[in-house]
């Protein structure tokens, strides 16, 4: 073999190599990105079980995606603030008719809940919508961007801000609040643990559900709604 064939198979094989190298190194490095990329922290409102569900619907969208989860307690309100500082990158699940108070967050397009907001009365008052405009009425709501505080805007009844499920159903129960504003899931009715048939109700409103992503992740989008959509395959809204 002469010099120039030998020099020629020597650089052949160094370039083989290396390249070799190099494409498990790569490989190294994006399964080491993957397992690193950032958690995304999803905020939601403590105390309820209710919220389970969604919990998992998130999670397990996420990880399709590569991302860990991180869910953060956060009372009615504080989320959306808590984004612009950089702090929440995502809300677990909020009601569309909000989304236009929280326009750094974008909805995720696939649909988690639908339901109807529900004024409850104690059997011992009129239970009727037009209560809400009676300025000698108590209405207890939710705090902060919510709903429950969007049907009573415009209306002369007082209202009553409580910051948890908790709070909400033991003022209820105990009848300090004739009337509680709650949102109801369809497939899952009243929240409280108490017989609904134990008190008057009307409809107010019906509203859909979504996810909602700060716009600081814009980019995961795309993966998103088909991971989500993987994930809600199966969970048929009524």
């Amino acid at each position: 073999m002469n010099y120039h064939r030998y020099k020629y198979y020597y650089s052949m094989f160094l370039f083989l190599l290396f390249s070799a190298e190099s494409i498990a190194n790569e490989s190294e490095n994006a399964a080491q990105t993957i397992h690193t990329q950032k958690p995304i922290v999803v905020s939601l409102v403590p105390d309820t079980a209710l919220l389970d569900s969604y919990k998992r619907y998130i999670a397990s969208a996420y990880q399709k995606i590569g991302h860990k989860v991180i869910f953060k307690e956060v009372p009615f309100g504080r989320a959306i603030s808590l984004g612009t500082k950089g702090q929440v990158d995502a809300m677990l699940i909020r009601i569309s008719a909000i989304e236009e108070q929280m326009p750094e967050f974008i909805r995720v397009p696939v649909l988690l809940a639908k339901g109807k907001a529900v004024m409850y009365c104690h059997k011992n008052v009129v239970c009727h919508e037009t209560e809400l405009d009676n300025p000698n009425n108590i209405i207890g709501v939710f705090s902060g961007i919510n709903f429950t505080n969007k049907v009573m805007a415009g209306k002369r009844a007082s209202t009553y801000e409580i910051s948890t499920f908790e709070q909400a159903e033991k003022m209820f129960l105990k009848q300090r609040l004739p009337y509680l504003i709650s949102l109801d899931k369809t497939d899952l009715g009243f929240y409280m643990q108490e017989n609904p048939e134990n008190f008057n109700s009307v409809v107010l409103a019906h509203y859909q559900a979504y996810h909602y992503i700060h716009r600081s992740i814009a980019y995961l989008m795309p993966e998103l709604i088909q991971a989500l959509e993987e994930v809600m395959q199966g969970n048929e809204l009524d």
